[in-house]
């Protein structure tokens, strides 16, 4: 079983090699960086590229290209960007202590030039 993966290539039943782990995460991380660098439009650096591609793994596509982060991002309003992190604190309309980490390392990550 891959534990804590949620892919919807994953067969519950199945044991996962350390490569085949490795080759989904870096599929996935692949697919989150493609999001980050065909949506945004301002110069990143590569800390910043690595928060928001963190962000988009764990949000999701959808959830990143409709945001007002992105739309914060792309006006060129980093720090109001980041700041935006720490509303995405939720799972299952209630607030995650995990997620509020998440988001403080991901944005302080975001603010760094």
């Amino acid at each position: 079983m891959l534990r804590g993966y949620t892919g919807k290539e994953v067969t519950p039943s199945k044991r996962y090699t350390d490569a085949e782990c490795q080759a989904l995460l870096d599929s996935d991380l692949k697919a989150a960086i493609a999001v980050v660098e065909s949506n945004v439009i301002v110069q990143l650096t590569d800390t910043q590229k690595a928060a928001l591609t963190s962000f988009v793994y764990n949000v999701g596509s959808g959830a990143f290209v409709q945001s007002t982060l992105l739309k914060k991002l792309n006006a060129d309003d980093m720090r109001g960007a980041c700041n935006e992190m720490r509303r995405w604190k939720y799972d299952e309309g209630n607030v995650s202590k995990g997620l509020v980490n998440r988001r403080a390392v991901e944005r302080e990550l975001c603010l760094s030039d």
